[in-house]
């Protein structure tokens, strides 16, 4: 996510970003543990590996926006996003809950359902130096969902020709895509709106490939009789 102003940081402000990044991957790593609870009894991932998912999805949107905004607006810090954190955590624990009250109440067999569960995930932004033309910071905002697109269509392609790493990088696919639409949505805290009013297409060429990926990793996972 990227906001558009960010005041000169003080000598204080490498060591605020730095607690700033610590609390946000604290976030992932809370959301990476739901997402084992939930998918543990379908898919061979320990904790780890769902808190890993989660965690490289998360640093490849945020390290391309702080990448793009030094390449084009001098620099860019990382803050922590409080309303996203909170959104983020909150969303994991009804997702779990649901689940759960769904096998309790009789409306689900047990069975797991072999596919990736959707997670929300918006822990922090990056914020840049003064004034920028929409065009640049259209161009660090759609940064962060490119990473995601083409890091998950890397995975899917990966896990296909992998059987042994299949389910962990399909369910990497799968939760990367899942964070590049989220950070398209039209909110605040989110990219969706910088990167609308600056181009439709770019929206639209970032948003189509997100869900394409979403809807391949999953009917592969659904359809796959690697497990």
């Amino acid at each position: 996510m990227v906001a558009p102003s960010w005041p000169v940081m003080s000598s204080g402000g490498l060591a605020r970003e730095a607690v700033d990044f610590a609390v946000a991957s604290a976030v992932v790593a809370v959301v990476g543990l739901s997402l084992f609870l939930d998918v543990s009894k379908a898919f061979g991932l320990s904790a780890l590996d769902a808190i890993a998912v989660c965690m490289t999805a998360f640093l490849a949107h945020d390290l391309a926006h702080k990448l793009c905004a030094r390449l084009l607006a001098g620099g860019g810090r990382f803050k922590l996003a409080v309303t996203g954190s909170l959104f983020s955590l909150l969303a994991a624990g009804l997702q779990h809950l649901m689940g759960v009250a769904t096998v309790a109440l009789g409306f689900s067999t047990g069975e797991p359902i072999r596919l990736a569960p959707y997670r929300f995930l918006v822990p922090g932004t990056v914020v840049v130096r003064g004034r920028k033309k929409r065009e640049t910071l259209g161009r660090i905002a759609m940064a962060g969902p490119a990473a995601n697109v083409v890091l998950g269509w890397l995975m899917f392609f990966l896990g296909l020709s992998s059987p042994q790493l299949s389910e962990i990088l399909l369910i990497g696919a799968a939760m990367s895509a899942y964070v590049a639409v989220t950070s398209l949505l039209p909110i605040a805290f989110c990219d969706g709106l910088t990167i609308y009013w600056w181009s439709r297409w770019a929206f639209v060429g970032t948003l189509a490939p997100s869900v394409a990926l979403i809807a391949a990793s999953n009917f592969v996972l659904l359809t796959s009789s690697w497990a």
